[in-house]
């Protein structure tokens, strides 16, 4: 079973620490801080390439499957399936080498309605032939540079997260460029084993933390996602992957109830 935790809001973290020691062989002793400054920005650029390219290697190219949209009602605890679509979606890579961007596009198809379905008027009508998704997870192109934790994109292993919001302009200034509040915001958290993916997809979320939860074959994967509060929504408090083999899942299951994350 393999594990790994980011946590970006941990004080003590750093994604390159500023301790020599850490580094014996890449920090001479007695570098400026200039020099280690430059150091650490080129070590954490190495980082941006290692998970743009990671990414690219899981998402790029053209994918076709199921959109599934799913009601929930939260008094009743109730979900419900009312509609099933054909979603198409591509990742491109273009531009140069040293300045790759990615860029996404996606668009769903509607699916004959049942003879069942047809009748009964409790059911949403489908969609024209081919419409956007009604919300976005992620930029229009995403460039080396957007991994990092503000910017809420991240892969590890086989699992990555999305994150795409737009910023509600109240005429005041805003902590950062990624920062709050927003008017729209959507996050994505998905999964990919051989050439298939699962992905879960949310327009505004109600909890600090998405999960994924999915055993394609042999192996039971879950991925999630948990955010950072108030203007720092759309950045990542941590991404956690964990896999183990699916006969084997029961015997990890967790031996004490959920509690609320602290923020």
């Amino acid at each position: 079973m393999g594990y790994e935790v980011v946590d970006y809001a941990d004080p003590s973290y750093s994604a390159f620490p500023s301790d020599p020691d850490s580094f014996p062989d890449s920090f001479p002793p007695g570098a400026d801080e200039r020099e280690l400054a430059r150091m650490r920005e080129e070590r954490q650029q190495k980082n941006d390439v290692f998970q743009f390219e990671t990414l690219s290697a899981l998402l790029a190219g053209d994918w076709r499957g199921d959109w599934d949209e799913y009601a929930v009602d939260p008094a009743a605890a109730e979900i419900t399936l009312p509609r099933t679509l054909a979603a198409v979606s591509s990742a491109l890579r273009a531009g140069p080498a040293a300045a790759p961007s990615l860029s996404f596009e996606e668009a769903l198809v509607a699916r004959p309605p049942s003879p069942s379905a047809a009748a009964d008027a409790t059911v949403p009508p489908p969609p024209p032939a081919s419409s956007p998704p009604p919300f976005r997870t992620y930029p229009a192109k995403l460039a080396p540079s957007d991994f990092r934790g503000p910017g809420g994109h991240m892969v590890c292993g086989p699992g990555y997260t999305h994150c795409w919001a737009e910023a509600l302009d109240e005429g005041g200034e805003r902590a950062g460029p990624e920062a709050g509040p927003f008017g729209e915001y959507g996050v994505e958290v998905g999964i990919r084993e051989g050439g298939v993916r699962m992905r879960c997809k949310e327009p505004s979320p109600d909890s600090f933390v998405v999960s994924l939860d999915w055993t394609p074959a042999e192996m039971r994967y879950q991925v999630d996602r948990k955010f950072l509060a108030g203007a720092d929504l759309k950045g990542l408090k941590t991404l956690e992957v964990s896999e183990v083999e699916a006969e084997k899942a029961g015997a990890y299951r967790p031996q004490t109830g959920p509690e609320n994350m602290r923020q």
